[in-house]
C-alpha cells in the first residue's frame, strides 16, 4: 500500500523512530507531501531493487470520418522506464562517554543535524541528481524534463532574449504579461500542479510580480507554516544543499538564446512544477520495510566510539514528464545491530525471521542474537561456549534407550541431507 510519512509514523513503535519521522515531516515539504509506492520486493535476497513503469510519450487522437469509410488508426506510444532504488542517509560517530552527558544531548544533536543534512540532500537530488555522474543516485527533474513537451523555453514562446527579466517588472501590465507565460506553461501539464519549486530569490520576485497581478493568496498549513499560493498552487523554496548555503535550484549564468557566441546571461534560474500522486510525482520504496529508519547501536560495548545512522530508503523516484516532479531519507529504531557468523561458513538458512547467507547475517533481533551466543555462533567477533547440555547423574548401571531423533542445529553441525533439492 502506498505510504506517506504521516502514515509511516502510525506504524512506528519506537519513540526515537516517531521523533525522527516527525522531524522529517515538519522540516521537509517534499517528504511531507510525497507518497511512496511500496511495491519493490527484495528478489534474490536484495539482488534486485528495480522499479519499472510505463510512460506515455504521445497522446491519443480522435477525428471525424466519412460515411462508408473507416477511421484512420492511431495509437499512443509508450516508453518503458525503470529506476534503481538507492538508500539515502548518513552516519556519525561519538565517544560513548559523550552519550551520558546532558541526557545524551550530543547524540540528539548529531542525529538532528544528520536529519537536516538528509532532507537537504534529498531535495538536491530531486532536482539535480544525474545517475550518469553519481552511480549510487537517480535522475532528478533537471535531467528528466530536459527536452520534454512540458519544458517551457521563453525563446520558443515569443521572447527573443531567451529569458524573462523579473527585475524590470514595475507595472501591472508587465506583471500580467509575465503571468501569461506562466499560465501558458501550466497549460502544457496534464493537470493542475500542487507546487511550484524555486529558489528563495526567484520566489521573492515571483511573489512581487504576482502581487502586481493580484494573484497571490496566503494561509498556513496543518503544522503552522505560512503558505503562499498562485492560483491555488503552492510556491515552495527548496532551500539550500546539504553542508552549504548554495541553493538547491541554483542561480546560474547561461547562454539564454542558445545561439552561442554571445556573452552568458547572469542571474538566471528555473521553476519546476509537480503534481503529487501515483500517476504523477511520487516516490518508490521497498515492500514490507520501514520507510524511515534510524539506529544508534552498542553504546554499552567496549569500543570507545559508536555509530549512529539515519536514512530514508532505500527509495527511488519516478515522474512522468507531464507531471514535473520526482522521488528516497534514512534513519532506523534505537537498537543493537550484531553481525553473526555461523560455525558452518557455507550455511544458507534461516533462524526465526533472520536469513543467513554464506554463514553470515546482520540483525537486531535480540532473540536470535541471544540464541546464537549460546549455540556457539560468532557474534560481533566473539564466540562464547555453548550452554552445557544436561547430563544424567543417576545409577550408571542402568541402561537407557534413546527415543526419537536428537535435535541438531544445521548451522553448527551440518549434514549432507540438509542440502538436498526440494
Amino acid at each position: 500500500m502506498p505510504v506517506t510519512l504521516a502514515q509511516a509514523k502510525l506504524n512506528a513503535t519506537d519513540d526515537i523512530d516517531v521523533q525522527v519521522i516527525d522531524e522529517f515531516q515538519k522540516s521537509s515539504y517534499l517528504l511531507d507531501k510525497l507518497t511512496f509506492d511500496d511495491v519493490v520486493n527484495q528478489v534474490g535476497n536484495g539482488a534486485t531493487l528495480t522499479y519499472g513503469y510505463t510512460r506515455l510519450s504521445t497522446q491519443a487522437t480522435a477525428a471525424n470520418r466519412a460515411i462508408n469509410s473507416e477511421y484512420v488508426p492511431s495509437e499512443v506510444a509508450k516508453v518503458r522506464a525503470s529506476v534503481e532504488l538507492k538508500p539515502l542517509g548518513g552516519s556519525f560517530q561519538i565517544d560513548r562517554a559523550l552519550n551520558g552527558v546532558a541526557a545524551a544531548a550530543e547524540t540528539a544533536l548529531q542525529m538532528s543535524q544528520k536529519i537536516k543534512a538528509a532532507r537537504a540532500f534529498f531535495a538536491d537530488q530531486v532536482i539535480n541528481a544525474d545517475s550518469a555522474v553519481e552511480a549510487n543516485g537517480f535522475d532528478g527533474l533537471s535531467k528528466m524534463l530536459t527536452g520534454t513537451t512540458t519544458e517551457y523555453l521563453p525563446l520558443t514562446n515569443g521572447i527573443a532574449t531567451g529569458y524573462i527579466d523579473l527585475t524590470t517588472i514595475d507595472t501591472k501590465q508587465k506583471a500580467l504579461q509575465f503571468m501569461l507565460h506562466v499560465n501558458a506553461w501550466l497549460g502544457k501539464l496534464d493537470g493542475t500542479p500542487d507546487a511550484l519549486f524555486m529558489n528563495s530569490l526567484a520566489k521573492a520576485y515571483f511573489l512581487f510580480v504576482a502581487a502586481w497581478a493580484d494573484m497571490i493568496d496566503k494561509s498556513t498549513d496543518a503544522l503552522g507554516r505560512p503558505i503562499e499560493r498562485y492560483r491555488g498552487i503552492e510556491l515552495v523554496d527548496l532551500g539550500t544543499k546539504a553542508g552549504s548555503n548554495i541553493d538547491v535550484i541554483g542561480t546560474v549564468s547561461r547562454d539564454a538564446d542558445g545561439a552561442g557566441g554571445g556573452a552568458a546571461v547572469t542571474g538566471l534560474s528555473d521553476i519546476y512544477a509537480a503534481r503529487f500522486g501515483l500517476d504523477g510525482f511520487h516516490g518508490v520504496s521497498m515492500a514490507a520495510r520501514p520507510l524511515v529508519q534510524q539506529w544508534t547501536g552498542g553504546l554499552h560495548h567496549f569500543r570507545c566510539r559508536q555509530d549512529g545512522r539515519g536514512r530514508a530508503g532505500p527509495g527511488g523516484g519516478r515522474a512522468q514528464a507531464e507531471q514535473g516532479g520526482r522521488r528516497h531519507a534514512e534513519p532506523e529504531g534505537s537498537c543493537l545491530m550484531a553481525v553473526i557468523k555461523a560455525p558452518n561458513r557455507d550455511y544458507n538458512g534461516q533462524i526465526g525471521d533472520v536469513v543467513f547467507e554464506a554463514g553470515v547475517v546482520e540483525t537486531d533481533n535480540t532473540a536470535v542474537i541471544a540464541y546464537c551466543r549460546g549455540a556457539g555462533y560468532e557474534v560481533d567477533g566473539v564466540t562464547e561456549n555453548p550452554a552445557a547440555l544436561p547430563r544424567f547423574t543417576g545409577d550408571s548401571s542402568r541402561t537407557h534407550q534413546p527415543l526419537g531423533t536428537p535435535l541438531r542445529d544445521a548451522a553448527v553441525n551440518p549434514a549432507p541431507v540438509d542440502f538436498l533439492p526440494p
